[in-house]
């Protein structure tokens, strides 16, 4: 009103001449506007000439903005899809403003002008276009779109970028935690997304039974839980009335039989295991590694009988166990070596329900290999390499893949790894939410998750075996 810019809705200012007007969001279904009466309003319900109408007033409304603009006016809204740039209709008023500046101009004159999918568009920055952009950020991002593309040549050989900044303090646990799925990983430390909370609400069922994975989840707590505990009866018959208190057992026979059940099957399971094995003792993890001119301490706890090194999971073995499993050897006995406490002799027994898994030590695996990393040291610190990596990057390196891809350089056999595969191996369980996220209907590029996986992968193939059921 003043000589500047006036932001304010279209009701106050309808009918004052300005010289240039500009209407914001007229969108197919921000304008007119929808009323929606409350649920007492009997107006709605029984409607009588001469009762306002909300649409009819934001059309009047329309007419009288642009009657008030006397030298130009400015009109957007959101033409185009921001998934797959698809158009999209205007308001209807707008719709029908173009419709006859059309009629009227023979249709040979156009008024619109449609912007680019992103706002970093080469467009916006090109001097010979009618369309530009003040942002500064976003032209160093489209004039990085104009320099030479980067060959393999040129990348760097290390897997840490500089964006990947090494934390001070990295558990044991959180490394095993990222192989076993990096992508999840990826979602929830970077994007705060949780696929398990974005499904639907679980309808009311009475608690008759558990699902499966509350039966895996559970049975896996009790082994862990009465394993390393040195009175084992009762430790177990104190966690199975502590979860059948908290309601996870239903009430009566019932749920009495299913603790009993659960007490059996654990208590078979555990013994199984202390029967071959001395009391294993709590070990400590603590070392230090050089990771980009900075000390990462790594720490975290292994179980130890004798010269054993002791995992658990009451399920069956699935690929993400072996990685896990393989990642406490490697790192424990790194440890060992570390603090002068290795013996000699040192092994890791990762026990399942169905298998028992079982890697011998590490130190000569390389030893005739120049092409590998020469000793322990280089292969700990590239898992944690990777592990930082993947930290701030999505690494879509699934166990399922590795071991693939490892098996097949074992046997000698090509390594296809095309759509249907996929399809098969990972599209069709929970993984499937990251991978469409990400790349949509396009597979991941697999060169460089062949690369990794020969050399986080095939060292665990070649000292893998299993001793037992």
């Amino acid at each position: 009103m003043e000589g500047g810019i006036t932001f304010c809705s279209m009701i106050p200012m309808r009918s004052i001449p300005f010289k240039i007007i500009c209407m914001i969001g007229m969108n197919d279904t921000s304008f007119p506007r929808i009323h929606k009466p409350m649920e007492f309003d009997l107006t709605a319900v029984y409607p009588a000439k001469g009762d306002r109408s909300t649409k009819d007033n934001d059309r009047y409304l329309f007419l009288e903005t642009i009657m008030s603009a006397r030298k130009k006016l400015y009109i957007s809204y959101t033409g185009q899809s921001i998934k797959d740039n698809s158009d999209i209709p205007p308001s209807p008023v707008v719709a029908e403003l173009l419709e006859y500046v059309r009629q009227i101009s023979g249709g040979g004159y156009s008024l619109i002008n449609k912007h680019k999918l992103h706002p970093f568009s080469i467009t916006y920055f090109d001097e010979k276009e009618k369309m530009f952009s003040y942002s500064k950020t976003n032209f160093q991002i489209a004039e990085s779109y104009l320099e030479a593309p980067v060959t393999d040549e040129d990348r760097e050989e290390d897997i840490l970028t500089e964006d990947a900044k090494p934390p001070s303090e990295i558990d044991i646990e959180e490394i095993a935690y990222f192989f076993k799925n990096p992508l999840r990983h990826y979602f929830k430390n970077n994007l705060g997304i949780y696929p398990e909370n974005l499904a639907q609400d679980n309808e009311d069922v009475e608690p008759l039974n558990l699902n499966n994975l509350q039966k895996t989840i559970l049975k896996d707590r009790l082994a862990k839980e009465s394993l390393f505990s040195e009175e084992q009866e009762i430790s177990l018959d104190e966690m199975l009335n502590y979860y059948r208190k908290s309601g996870l057992f239903p009430p009566g026979k019932f749920g009495e039989y299913m603790k009993e059940v659960n007490k059996y099957n654990v208590s078979f399971f555990t013994n199984n295991i202390k029967k071959t094995l001395k009391p294993p003792e709590i070990k400590a993890m603590d070392f230090y590694l050089d990771v980009k001119n900075r000390n990462i301490n790594i720490r975290g706890e292994y179980m130890l009988s004798g010269s054993v090194n002791i995992l658990a999971r009451m399920a069956k073995i699935k690929d993400s166990d072996r990685i896990k499993a393989w990642l406490y050897h490697i790192f424990a006995l790194y440890d060992l070596l570390q603090s002068n406490r290795y013996s000699g002799e040192f092994s890791t027994l990762f026990y399942s329900e169905d298998k028992i898994l079982k890697f011998e030590d590490y130190t000569d695996l390389y030893k005739n290999d120049e092409k590998m990393y020469e000793n322990l040291h280089s292969y700990v610190r590239f898992i944690v390499e990777t592990y930082i990596y993947g930290s701030v990057n999505p690494l879509p390196l699934f166990p399922v893949f590795g071991c693939s891809y490892a098996k097949k350089i074992i046997k000698g056999e090509s390594a296809d790894f095309g759509r249907s595969w996929w399809a098969q191996n990972v599209y069709k369980n929970d993984d499937k939410f990251y991978l469409e996220k990400l790349y949509g209907d396009v597979i991941p590029g697999t060169e460089n998750l062949k690369e990794l996986s020969q050399i986080i992968y095939l060292p665990m193939l070649q000292k893998e075996s299993f001793v037992g059921t």
